[in-house]
């Protein structure tokens, strides 16, 4: 039996037998549906809605009798829940023959969220359809497929957890360096297993052709995903990293099913990443403590969303902790060097002064050169007296941790701003240039490894339940 919209009911509001809340088919493209009792072989509303289609599965005729002139203006949780359709993958055909009359439901989205449900109703005499649109009711859990963008170890600490609470069909694009590699490998129990691409770095010699190659890549990569048929990709999440952005956004002579580009940031002097945002996102989550001084114009000129978060990266993924308040003798301390590659590192690296690390128990934790697992990296920075490095990062990450800490870095960031008015154990050296001497910064670091039991803890602002809202809507 073949029905054709354009003749028959374009344009018109239709109803099940006995059923209410029909939905105008003048909201779709019309298109045919095909129905061949026994085969159950369904056709429509598979081009035309680019983003809904009907999709197939076995035929359980007898196995479940659904009464739609009681359900089909209701077609809620219990009924998907009763006839075990799995939302995760393609649902089922679930029919049901019955006086020669034919009772089916066929759920007409590709993925969980149940966009719309089409239920149809045959006899001998016309087919009568009922479509009724649920994405108002939000009867089912919101369902975004998402491409996580993980390109610095601390970004995977950061969004670790909230790709946990993503869904079994979330993508991630990860970048090529060792200790991001060695994260994700040994990541079990604390990151899941998703598909995954490997893009490089885009910096040092050939940056230009790297970020030209990682763009076309996740270009590929999405489109590839978005038929594989667990629905198209709908949001890209990353943290200082652009280049995702620019690669979903849509084009007029190339389409994207990515319709929010979240851009999360703390580092205000990463210009390159901005102006790249400032074309493609359509979300920016920025600290309160930002700083537009230094941002280049970027927060002003942003056309989107802009979020606020009350914190600093590390309130996310960190927990307060409780230190001991005796020092080993000699003190331990881990330090960390960076490998001076980063794409703002030059006007920022400042060489450690030959004596700064004298008579010092040391744990060496330099980038790319740590021995120990990259996960257990916040534990180590708890259990040592106090930390010397060159990372912002992990500078920031120990005194949130209640670690006295050396910062030998010309670095000005926003949250080093805000550290450093809360009274954290935070000591800074900005080089030989910075008009105080290396001598006077070192002697009060190392006193300060003695009087972290006299400090007053910092409130723990909400920015986790901050972020977790922002990317959970």
């Amino acid at each position: 039996m073949h029905h054709n919209f354009h003749e028959g009911i374009s344009g018109k509001s239709i109803d099940g037998e006995g059923c209410t809340g029909g939905l105008d088919f003048n909201a779709f493209e019309p298109s045919t549906v095909d129905f061949v009792h026994r085969g159950v072989e369904l056709h429509g509303l598979e081009e035309d809605l680019n983003e809904h289609k009907i999709v197939f599965g076995s035929a359980c005729f007898g196995e479940q009798r659904i009464n739609f002139i009681e359900g089909s203006s209701g077609l809620r949780y219990d009924i998907i829940a009763s006839i075990n359709v799995d939302l995760s993958r393609q649902p089922n055909v679930v029919a049901n023959d019955d006086s020669r009359r034919v009772w089916c439901i066929c759920f007409g989205s590709r993925w969980a969220n149940a966009d719309f449900a089409h239920a149809l109703h045959f006899t001998k005499t016309p087919i009568n359809f009922s479509l009724r649109c649920l994405e108002g009711g939000r009867r089912f859990p919101p369902f975004m497929r998402t491409v996580w963008v993980l390109d610095h170890p601390a970004h995977v600490r950061l969004l670790a957890e909230f790709m946990r609470k993503g869904t079994t069909a979330d993508l991630i694009v990860a970048c090529e360096r060792p200790e991001v590699r060695a994260m994700i490998e040994s990541g079990d129990g604390r990151l899941p297993r998703r598909q995954m691409l490997w893009v490089p770095r885009p910096v040092g010699e050939g940056r230009h052709r790297k970020a030209l190659y990682r763009l076309r890549t996740v270009q590929r990569f999405v489109k590839a995903a978005s038929r594989d048929g667990q629905g198209p990709v709908k949001r890209v999440v990353g943290v200082g990293a652009a280049l995702e952005m620019i690669a979903t956004k849509p084009r007029w002579w190339r389409r994207s099913t990515v319709e929010e580009r979240w851009y999360i940031s703390d580092t205000e002097v990463n210009h390159t990443a901005h102006g790249l945002a400032q074309k493609s996102a359509t979300h920016a989550v920025l600290p309160t403590h930002w700083r537009t001084d230094l941002d280049g114009g970027f927060l002003q000129k942003f056309a989107g969303i802009v979020h606020r978060i009350d914190g600093l990266h590390g309130h996310v993924h960190l927990a307060p902790h409780r230190r001991p308040s005796k020092v080993s003798q000699p003190p331990r301390l881990l330090v960390r060097r960076l490998a001076g590659d980063g794409i703002h590192d030059d006007d920022e690296i400042v060489p450690l002064p030959d004596d700064a690390l004298d008579g010092l128990a040391l744990t060496v934790a330099d980038e790319n050169d740590y021995e120990g697992s990259p996960w257990g990296l916040d534990r180590e920075l708890a259990a040592h007296d106090g930390v010397i490095t060159q990372s912002v990062t992990l500078a920031s990450e120990a005194v949130l941790l209640g670690t006295p800490t050396l910062l030998i870095s010309n670095a000005e960031r926003g949250f080093l701003d805000r550290l450093e008015t809360e009274g954290a154990p935070l000591f800074r050296w900005r080089g030989p240039s910075s008009g105080t001497e290396w001598g006077v910064v070192h002697a009060q670091f190392l006193a300060g490894l003695h009087l972290t039991d006299a400090l007053e803890p910092a409130d723990w602002p909400p920015a986790k339940e901050q972020l977790n809202a922002l990317l959970s809507d």
